[in-house]
């Protein structure tokens, strides 16, 4: 079960350029953002009919021994305003290494198109960024590192699976195309090495002891002057 905290209201003021991809069923996503760097986009994209929040998973770094470090993090979610805080101030950080914040979507109708049909999905994206305090941040670590660890996550009510069955891919659609071309053009070669064979044994069979025939009959005629087969005229 995730512990969140809320640090947004339930409001959206603001739409925001669509940053996650619209042809993915995208449910979650991780991110590495750079401590002491630019902010970064993290966005999350979900159809669970349950989810009415979302959550921003933070992860300490894999090298971040206990005690795990302090570090600033100002969070912009859904167009609200930034709020900042230091990952220590929470036991579950503190505890752990890990910390939920837990947000609404910032739209819960977000049109996407797949496959030609027209779908609804939940979409929400925040603007991150992380920085330390200096020395003072880092404890007892073996190693320096310079990456932070975010997911977005949705925040189930219920277990849920989704049937896309209904919605057939167009790029199957294509592949079996091809699959039906390729078995044509197979088939067509097929029947034309068939022909070709009968053709062959039909040759074989009758036309070359004709050809013998003809060459025999002319060699014997030249050389001996016997005609065979005869025809004669009445």
């Amino acid at each position: 079960m995730l512990l969140a905290i809320m640090l947004t209201p339930v409001a959206v003021r603001a739409e925001l350029s669509p940053f996650a991809p619209i042809f993915a069923f995208e449910m979650s996503a991780a991110h590495r953002i750079q401590i002491n760097g630019e902010s970064e986009s993290v966005s999350i994209l979900t159809f669970y009919e349950s989810s009415q929040n979302w959550v921003l998973f933070l992860r300490h770094n894999n090298v971040d021994d206990l005690p795990y470090d302090n570090l600033s993090v100002t969070v912009e979610c859904n167009g609200e305003d930034p709020v900042t805080f230091d990952t220590t101030d929470y036991s579950q950080w503190v505890d752990e290494g890990i910390l939920s914040v837990e947000f609404p979507y910032q739209q819960s109708d977000y049109g996407v198109v797949y496959n030609s049909i027209n779908l609804a999905g939940k979409y929400s994206m925040c603007v991150v960024n992380v920085e330390d305090y200096g020395g003072s941040s880092y404890a007892n670590n073996s190693y320096n590192y310079t990456e932070f660890n975010v997911e977005t996550i949705p925040f189930l009510a219920t277990l849920e699976f989704i049937d896309c069955n209904q919605s057939g891919s167009s790029e199957i659609n294509l592949l079996n195309q091809m699959s039906s071309t390729t078995n044509m053009m197979t088939n067509f070669w097929d029947i034309l090495w068939l022909v070709f064979s009968i053709a062959s044994v039909v040759l074989g069979v009758f036309m070359i002891p004709v050809i013998v025939f003809i060459l025999i009959r002319w060699f014997l005629f030249r050389v001996a002057g016997i005609k065979i087969v005869e025809r004669s005229v009445g």
